[in-house]
């Protein structure tokens, strides 16, 4: 799904085999010097692509085609069929993605993938009530299925539908389960302040903001506290 993250990690694996103290013939130097080249060259080019629209677009597309021709193949793929739904979801086409997400809810109704896409795509979109009703679901049925990321997304979810106290509950969680989050903190801040923990809320920004080391939504309620 995020083919800049995947790059990065195969080419962090890639250097890590490289042990500049260890003598080497120069067939293997040259060879070392020109592969992380070209993967160093591989992933400008494909951070150029990533990051401006029509060649994102282009990657997208690409994969859909991809997904697609996959699923022909093996029509049952649950997997498969919830990357094409997320996929379509990011290119821009939401309602889709969230249908496609739905239909392999209704094949697999407690499958904790299928659970866990539509609920952060429902999120994502703003249908905070839905995605509550999965979410929760998730998390009762299976508690050690992504746990920070259930506990986010359904805090988030509590907080945009107005439930403070069970937002500050989930988002506390979050917290705990991943301190290195700016925005978990960000969300935590929110929801500190809704049940009227201004001090906790503050602290929390403040948290954020250290994590981040820029977060202007953060920065901005910090100093609305501190007026």
């Amino acid at each position: 799904m995020n083919p800049i993250g995947n790059f990065a990690k195969f080419l962090n694996f890639k250097l890590r085999d490289l042990d500049i103290n260890r003598t080497v013939s120069w067939q293997t130097s040259i060879l070392t010097i020109i592969t992380t080249f070209i993967l160093l060259l591989s992933c400008g080019l494909l951070l150029g692509s990533y990051f401006f629209g029509p060649s994102k677009s282009s990657y997208y597309d690409s994969r859909i085609k991809e997904l697609r021709e996959v699923l022909r193949e093996n029509p049952g793929d649950k997997t498969i069929a919830l990357e094409l739904a997320m996929t379509i979801y990011l290119q821009g086409d939401t309602g889709k993605g969230i249908s496609l997400a739905r239909q392999v809810l209704s094949k697999y109704p407690d499958d904790p993938e299928a659970l866990f896409n539509l609920g952060l795509m429902l999120c994502d979109r703003g249908d905070y009530v839905e995605s509550i009703r999965f979410l929760d679901k998730l998390a009762s049925r299976y508690p050690g299925f992504e746990p920070a990321g259930v506990s986010f997304y359904l805090g988030k979810s509590y907080l945009e539908s107005g439930d403070f106290n069970n937002a500050h509950v989930k988002l506390r969680e979050a917290v705990n389960l991943d301190r290195g989050s700016p925005v978990a903190y960000y969300y935590l801040g929110r929801a500190e302040e809704g049940i009227g923990n201004w001090e906790k809320a503050l602290e929390a920004y403040q948290q954020a903001i250290r994590r981040a080391g820029s977060y202007p939504e953060a920065e901005a309620a910090a100093r609305r506290l501190t007026r």
